[in-house]
């Protein structure tokens, strides 16, 4: 799977972030061929939003762009926010639990490089044995890797009931951490977002 993320910055609405996602980016690009689905993160500490377009090939990602440009406009100015980043995303690893993801949930996310010539392996890794330790704990609800293969960059988001949960599920992965820095990652940082909306 990829995905379009639109970045924005600026008034904090979550009830607005919605409207616009229901009334103007979703009935612009469901219809679109290979459309799989809308996730929308945002912290409210430094006033950003995520929004992740899912797309089932690249060719549907690239077929999509003039559509999503158009949405993006409208959607930005009716919110009165500011686009800082529009990137495209391959998924290959997303994975949701028993229990829904669901507005106001904490997600966690992992920033880290690699050499690109490594992320087949680290993505194998990650799919093999980093999931399933993901799955096993308590209050996970879901997550998904995100990597550019030109850079070697990776995000890693999980979900999770509440923020107790996930920072046991940030302790209890520790040891998966260790092993990637052994397969050459390089930590960038560890931020915290919220679920605004979710249409999967």
């Amino acid at each position: 799977m990829y995905a379009r993320e639109t970045v924005t910055h600026g008034t904090y609405d979550p009830a607005a972030v919605v409207e616009q996602m229901k009334n103007t980016v979703l009935p612009g690009v469901s219809g679109l061929s290979g459309f799989r689905g809308l996730n929308v993160g945002g912290d409210p500490a430094s006033e950003t939003i995520w929004v992740y377009t899912l797309w089932d090939g690249v060719d549907d990602l690239v077929a999509s762009r003039q559509d999503a440009h158009r949405v993006r406009r409208q959607a930005v100015q009716a919110l009165g926010v500011d686009v800082v980043g529009v990137r495209e995303w391959d998924f290959p690893v997303i994975h949701k639990g028993e229990q829904p993801v669901t507005p106001g949930l904490p997600i966690n996310v992992n920033h880290h490089f690699y050499d690109p010539a490594l992320l087949h392996e680290v993505v194998s890794y990650f799919a093999w044995v980093a999931e399933p330790v993901y799955r096993s704990a308590a209050g996970y609800r879901a997550v998904r890797m995100m990597v550019d293969r030109t850079v070697g960059e990776v995000y890693v988001a999980s979900v999770w009931d509440d923020v107790a949960s996930l920072e046991a599920g940030f302790e209890l992965t520790q040891s998966l951490r260790d092993r990637a820095v052994a397969m050459g990652m390089k930590a960038a940082d560890r931020t915290r977002r919220e679920v605004i909306f979710t249409d999967q």
